[in-house]
C-alpha cells in the first residue's frame, strides 16, 4: 500500500475535478452532436458517405474520448482508495509519521533516516508498554494524546486493548483503563489535514462515480445508483419561449 501525502492528496484532487469539468462538456459536445444530426438528417453527407454511418462514426469517437478521461479519473481513484487506510483515524494515529510532505528531492535521504529512527523509537515504546501495567498504561496514553503523540497513542491502544487480564488488577479495573483508552481513540483532536485528506480521497472517488454516470448516459444507459448529476442540453429559444 503506497501511502500518499496530503500534497499529493491534494493533487490527485485538483486533476479529477480538472477532468470530471472536462468530461462534462465533452458530453455537453455530445449533446450538441446529437441534436444536430437530429436537426440536419439527410440521406448522403456532402462529400457522398451515408449520413447515418457517417455521424455514427463521428459519435463514437467522441464517446472514446470520453472513455479516455474515465481510464483516468478511474485509476486516480484506485491510487486515492489505496492510500485511504492511512488517512482513516485510527490509520493516521499508526502511520502519521510517514506523512512527509517532500518526496524525491535533497531532503529524501534525511526523511528516510527520520522515518527510521521514528519507527526504532515505535519498536521501543510497544516492547515497553508490554511491561506496563494497565493502569499506567491508560494515563501514558492521556499523556500521548495531550502532546499530539498519536503513534503512541495508538501503540498504548492495541497493547491495552489486547489484554485479557493484568497483574495485580481486577477484571473492572483492567476493562476501565480499557474503557478510558478507548475513549481517547475517539475523542483526540487530530490535525486538520487528516480530516482534509479524507474528505479530498472521498471527493475523488465520487468524482469518478459521476465521471461513469456522464459516460454511460453518453452511451445510452441512465443509471440513477451512481452519485452526480449529467448535464442536460441547454433550451432553445422556442423551448425556452414555450
Amino acid at each position: 500500500m503506497k501511502h500518499m501525502t496530503a500534497m499529493e492528496i491534494d493533487r490527485l484532487h485538483k486533476q479529477q475535478n480538472a477532468a470530471l469539468i472536462g468530461m462534462k462538456s465533452k458530453y455537453q459536445t455530445i449533446l450538441e452532436f446529437d441534436e444536430v444530426t437530429r436537426r440536419d438528417m439527410k440521406p448522403m453527407t456532402a462529400d457522398g458517405r451515408e449520413f447515418t454511418k457517417a455521424r455514427r462514426d463521428a459519435r463514437s469517437d467522441l464517446v472514446n474520448e470520453l472513455k479516455q478521461v474515465l481510464h483516468g479519473m478511474n485509476d486516480r481513484k484506485q491510487r486515492a482508495l489505496m492510500a485511504r487506510p492511512n488517512w482513516t483515524r485510527f490509520g493516521f494515529m499508526s502511520n502519521y509519521r510517514f506523512a512527509e510532505e517532500a518526496e524525491d528531492s535533497v531532503l529524501s535521504n534525511g526523511k528516510t533516516l527520520s522515518s527510521i529512527l521514528n519507527e526504532i523509537t515505535r519498536l521501543r515504546i510497544a516492547n515497553e508498554a508490554r511491561l506496563i501495567p494497565a493502569q499506567e498504561l491508560a494515563s501514558q496514553a492521556d499523556a500521548a494524546a495531550a502532546a499530539g503523540d498519536w503513534g503512541s497513542l495508538r501503540i498504548y491502544a492495541m497493547e491495552v486493548g489486547n489484554r485479557v487480564a493484568d497483574k495485580g488488577l481486577s477484571g473492572e479495573q483492567l476493562r476501565d483503563a480499557q474503557k478510558q483508552v478507548a475513549s481517547l481513540l475517539e475523542e483526540v483532536v487530530l490535525p486538520s489535514e487528516q480530516a482534509e485528506s479524507l474528505t479530498k480521497i472521498d471527493e475523488i472517488e465520487a468524482m469518478a462515480e459521476n465521471g461513469l454516470k456522464v459516460f454511460y448516459s453518453a452511451v445510452g444507459i441512465t443509471y440513477h445508483g451512481l452519485k452526480g448529476g449529467v448535464p442536460e442540453m441547454p433550451k432553445s429559444e422556442e423551448q425556452k419561449a414555450a
